[in-house]
This record gives structure tokens, C-alpha cells and sequence, in this order.
């Protein structure tokens, strides 16, 4: 069963990158590693004595995944946007090069090799049309001088009828229906900064792909002439061997600090490099959830990363 989860904030977000490569502004991406680790702390809170943390990514970790999920992407209205796949074609560095993200009717185009079509379309960056930056004013107040020190915060709102969605494929009809509880009971929770303040909070609806025009015909078609894959989800490659198949491919270091309900410490999570959203692969990769766990955690609990790729079979990389 795959879904399409749309979430509709309910205010602000902030969220940055998450790579010191991409600076720290919001580009239309929550990813896959991100949405991960959050919805592992509600199923730690919620089904961990039923279905421990440590053998959900035992099984994720194996030939058949209980389930699988993207990167969260933007969607306006009817319209879902998946980030323009990487490459080295003419029309790649003619036309998509600066273009963040492709409709999904585009992209099932440039799937099957139409390139003339996109050569013909308008195209653009539909993020600006879809969230809007924001600065706001913040101050903290001494509790013993009672003096004042004013600072900035900066998040992102959503234009009505936009939001951010990701792909679900659920393997496990048990697993499933408890995820999609963490799912919803993040909403609740938030995703991102500043949720002390109500940022990053947001209802969700699931959608089974087959009821969106589009959705399945991306998700299962094979192009006559297919050699690629594209990933909507990063990839942390399980051995040399897949990390080889990467042929067009972006590289995010993934770091940061570690969020659990269970211990107090605050620590860094030990860095690990992923082939970004949209990379382009000679094969199908699987990718694995990497322990991250710095050394002076261990007594605590694994920490994870997530890094499955969820793919889609294009016929140009």
C-alpha cells in the first residue's frame, strides 16, 4: 500500500537544511533522515515495549522493509512538486539546472525521455509561490538584572492550500497502522524549530496514490529503454558496492544534535555523507539506517539515521 501523506501546517516552521553546504535556509525539503527521527521518538514513546526501536530498524535494515519513506516536498492545491533529478543531459544544464523542483506531470515526462515537451514548458522555481519567508522579533529578559537582549528569529508560512508532502510505502499492515499513529501524533508534537512556540505543527491526511491522478503510473512505471533510477529519499549506501552505482548525484553531510525523550543529555550525533533527493543511480540501491551513535551515548540507546532510498525507474539520468 503506498500513500501520498499531505501535511497542512497549521502556522510557522523553521526548518533549515541540515548541511553546512546548503546553508541554513529552508529549501522546500524536509528529508527523509529528518521526518525519520522524529517519527522514531513517538514510536519510542508510543509502541516501544510492543515493537522495540532496535528491531523496527533490524527489519528496515533487511531484504524487505516493513515500510518505506520520502523526502517531504511542497504540494499547492492539486499539484505535487518531486525535486528535478540530477544529470549531465543537454536539457539538464539547458533548462533544469535552476529549477529546484518539477511538477509531477513534468517529471513522469522527463521520465520516459520527452525532453522536447519540457523544452517547450515554462518552467521556474514554484517554491516562491508557495511559502514565504518571515523575521520576527524576540527578547529575553535577565531574571536577576531584569535587562533585555533583542534578537531575531526567522521561519517560513505557507501560502493557503500549500503544504508539504511525502511518499509512504507501507509493506506490513501491523507496522503500518502504528506508524501512521506516529504520524499523526507528530503533527501534535511539531517538526523543526521553535516548536516550544507552536511552530512546526501540522494535521495530515493519507491518500492512497491510486485515488491522485498520476501518482501510480510514476510510482510503478518502467520506461521502455530504462537504465536509471532517481531516489525521493536520501541513500546512505550499505557497501561499495552500491555507493558505485551513483551516476548523477548530490552529497549532504548529515549531522546535528540528538533528540530523545528518554535521556537528558544533549550530545552531537556522529556525521555521516548521503547521496541527496534526486540523485540518479545505474541500479537499484537499497541504502540502510546507520547507527550514528556518539561514544559517550552509548549507555543511553542507539541513535539512527535513516537512509533508504525509495525509488522511482526513469530512462534518462
Amino acid at each position: 500500500m503506498r500513500y501520498v501523506a499531505r501535511l497542512t501546517f497549521s502556522g510557522p516552521i523553521s526548518i533549515g537544511s541540515g548541511d553546512s553546504s546548503q546553508g541554513d535556509s529552508f529549501h522546500g525539503v524536509i528529508h527523509s533522515d529528518t521526518l525519520f527521527s522524529a517519527i522514531a521518538n513517538e514510536w519510542a514513546k508510543t509502541f516501544e515495549d510492543e515493537v522495540p526501536l532496535d528491531l523496527l530498524v533490524e527489519r528496515l535494515n533487511g531484504s524487505y522493509p516493513p515500510f518505506r519513506i520520502s523526502s517531504a516536498f511542497p504540494y499547492f492545491g492539486g499539484d505535487y512538486y518531486l525535486p528535478t533529478p540530477l544529470g549531465s543531459s543537454p536539457i539538464y544544464h539547458e533548462k533544469l539546472r535552476d529549477v529546484p523542483f518539477l511538477g509531477l506531470f513534468d517529471f513522469m515526462e522527463l521520465a520516459v525521455g520527452n525532453e522536447e515537451y519540457l523544452r517547450k514548458r515554462p518552467l521556474d522555481d514554484q517554491l516562491t509561490d508557495i511559502v514565504s519567508p518571515f523575521v520576527v522579533p524576540r527578547v529575553t529578559i535577565d531574571r536577576f538584572t531584569a535587562s533585555t537582549n533583542i534578537y531575531q528569529t526567522s521561519g517560513h508560512r505557507f501560502k493557503p492550500g500549500g503544504g508539504l508532502y511525502f511518499i509512504l510505502e507501507v509493506n506490513d499492515e501491523a507496522i503500518g497502522k502504528k506508524l501512521l499513529s506516529c504520524i499523526e501524533l507528530l503533527g501534535g508534537s511539531g517538526l523543526g524549530g521553535e516548536r516550544s512556540v507552536g511552530y512546526g505543527r501540522f494535521t495530515t491526511e493519507f491518500i492512497e496514490t491510486d485515488q491522485l491522478p498520476g501518482w501510480n503510473d510514476v510510482l510503478n512505471q518502467s520506461p521502455e529503454g530504462a537504465s536509471h533510477w532517481y531516489s525521493l529519499a536520501l541513500c546512505c549506501p550499505r557497501d561499495h558496492g552500491e555507493a558505485k552505482l551513483a551516476r548523477a548525484y548530490n552529497l549532504l553531510t548529515r549531522k546535528g544534535w540528538i533528540l530523545s525523550h528518554s535521556s537528558m543529555k544533549q550530545m552531537k550525533r556522529r556525521q555521516c555523507r548521503m547521496f541527496g533527493e534526486g540523485s540518479i543511480f545505474n541500479g537499484a540501491v537499497h541504502g540502510m539506517v546507520a547507527e550514528v551513535t556518539p561514544k559517550d551515548f552509548e549507555g543511553e540507546h542507539r541513535v539512527y539515521r535513516y537512509g533508504i532510498a525509495l525509488l522511482l525507474q526513469i530512462k534518462r539520468g
